[in-house]
């Protein structure tokens, strides 16, 4: 097994930013949205609590209610092209409140919906469609059962269910990517009730017949979504800053990335350009494919729960509180080109991970706890963390953030 190499990746910040996210709905929207798809620059559509379908065809300027046909929340939405799609979800489970898990599907834009699937006691998180015909959706149970995945052959006439059998107790999977119609990942979390979640990636070769267990070492937190440019080039985001990267063929994770913050997104609209969402609406973007990042501040906070990156200038995210304190907004991320600071460089920091000393190179640096809390201030390049207990750190220096493990 190869392990990954000691170079850090050096997050960029762009200063004094005027970079936004702009809400392009209002009060008019009386459902909490959850996710949002476009299929083009014009055409989109969002989903919401108590089968919310929303659709615009002019950018978002204006948005049209659609006709679900059902009252289970939709947490998801896939699109083929701009007829055919799809949309799943289910009761949220809050307050002991159960339901049956749905699948709906148009096949004229949204014009009209039809129900393929009901699943009892199920809630249905993800979706997503390798072309017309394959498919695949995740979610997990109510109770003390295992999340479990289902696929299509023929567009949804037909939802069979993939064995539950590789997903653990408690489980739930969060987002599911394929590169082809047999290579594909599951990630998600399962919950062990004395030491809580820890995060779930699997993998398959076989158009799911079988699937295989990547992760190396117990990471105790959620995965919220994946992404590969090829088989053997991925990432994986989730909780607490956890942002993982793949190497070696698909059998390798390492979360050499990690920073603090909590991120919904990441997703790649070319081989060299990707995205990342953070919940406080911080956007990250690589240009070299994932080889370094920057890091985006943003004006106004918003939470962001969601996003869908189509393109470079369409950036749309789900933002559930406002600073004014309402909810319901889809917000679109408008980016101030001349602010960006693209100084993206790789530095060195070794060894990694470390036992009694650690080389950073710079003369002036704080260092963190991955909990926040500000360890200490250093003006010499060779740091002793003999007395440091066994956990991640971030090094900031100037306005760039790096880690290394001990």
């Amino acid at each position: 097994m190869k392990w990954l190499p000691i170079l850090i990746i050096l997050f960029t910040y762009t200063l004094n930013s005027t970079n936004t996210w702009e809400i392009v709905t209002n009060d008019t929207l009386n459902n909490d949205i959850n996710a949002v798809f476009f299929i083009n620059e014009n055409t989109g559509w969002a989903v919401g609590s108590n089968g919310k379908i929303i659709k615009t065809v002019d950018n978002g300027k204006n948005w049209i209610t659609q006709l679900s046909k059902t009252t289970q929340d939709l947490n998801s939405v896939f699109f083929i092209n701009e007829k055919t799609g799809w949309a799943v979800g289910g009761i949220n489970g809050n307050n002991g409140d159960t339901g049956n898990a749905k699948i709906i599907n148009t096949t004229d834009g949204g014009n009209n919906w039809t129900s393929q699937l009901d699943i009892e006691d199920y809630k249905l998180n993800c979706i997503f469609m390798v072309n017309e015909n394959i498919g695949y959706v995740g979610g997990g149970y109510y109770g003390n059962r295992p999340g479990t995945i289902y696929k299509t052959f023929n567009g949804g006439v037909k939802w069979g269910k993939i064995s539950s059998s590789f997903l653990p107790s408690e489980s739930i999977v969060n987002s599911i990517y394929f590169i082809n119609d047999t290579i594909g990942w599951a990630v998600g979390s399962f919950k062990e009730k004395a030491n809580g979640k820890y995060s779930i990636i699997k993998k398959t070769t076989n158009g799911g017949a079988t699937w295989n267990n990547l992760i190396y070492k117990k990471v105790s937190r959620t995965l919220n979504s994946v992404f590969f440019l090829d088989e053997n080039r991925g990432w994986a985001v989730g909780a607490e800053g956890l942002i993982l990267q793949l190497h070696d063929n698909g059998e390798v994770w390492n979360d050499t990335l990690s920073i603090p913050g909590y991120y919904d997104k990441i997703q790649f609209v070319d081989k060299g350009n990707g995205f990342i969402i953070r919940a406080n609406g911080n956007v990250m973007q690589t240009s070299n494919g994932g080889e370094s990042w920057v890091i985006e501040t943003v004006q106004n906070e918003y939470y962001i729960k969601n996003a869908f990156i189509l393109n470079n200038d369409n950036i749309w995210g789900i933002n559930t509180i406002g600073k004014d304190g309402r909810n319901n907004y889809i917000v679109k991320y408008s980016k101030n080109t001349s602010s960006v600071d693209n100084s993206i460089s790789v530095q060195l920091i070794y060894p990694n991970p470390a036992n009694d000393y650690v080389v950073i190179p710079s003369s002036n640096y704080s260092i963190y706890n991955s909990q926040g809390i500000h360890i200490g201030d250093y003006k010499y390049s060779t740091l002793d963390i003999t007395s440091y207990p066994t956990g991640v750190y971030f090094v900031i220096t100037g306005n760039s953030m790096y880690k290394f493990i001990k």
